[in-house]
């Protein structure tokens, strides 16, 4: 499914934003922008809670229950976003959150990230409409 969407209008802002599941073109892309927020924004790449960036199509291109969202704006990517299978862990978590949530029908939102130059036009907005249409029509998850 490929969703168009256009941003709406901000002061010196009005962009075309076009998002669309990620295929094997576009992962170094994908992975050159999260790696940059992760450095220039999120304090850098921590192992035990990045590991999914050192191979995206193993992460999220093989499972039909998980997916990586791309968006562009001009023809370049400029942001990201994947859905996967909840598996929250405690006691990073609460135990209770952990319960509620962990379930074969709950997905979460994850890796919604957006390169500087993307901020402020609806990218995130987008990147996330679209997942979540995703989420529960194609992959069957109740609960985003």
């Amino acid at each position: 499914m490929l969703l168009v969407l256009s941003a709406p209008e901000r002061k010196h802002e009005l962009m075309n934003v076009l998002v669309k599941r990620a295929s094997a073109p576009d992962l170094s892309e994908a992975e050159r922008v999260m790696r940059g927020v992760l450095e220039d924004d999120l304090g850098g790449y921590q192992p035990q809670w990045h590991t999914d960036l050192d191979d995206l199509a193993a992460a999220y291109c093989r499972d039909p229950k998980r997916a990586l969202f791309v968006a562009r704006v001009g023809g370049r990517l400029v942001g990201t976003a994947a859905v996967k299978p909840c598996t929250l862990h405690t006691p990073l978590n609460p135990a209770w959150l952990a319960d509620r949530y962990n379930d074969p029908s709950v997905c979460e939102l994850v890796r919604v990230w957006i390169d500087a130059a993307g901020r402020r036009q609806g990218v995130a907005r987008s990147l996330v409409r679209q997942a979540v249409v995703w989420a529960t029509q194609v992959a069957g998850y109740e609960t985003v």
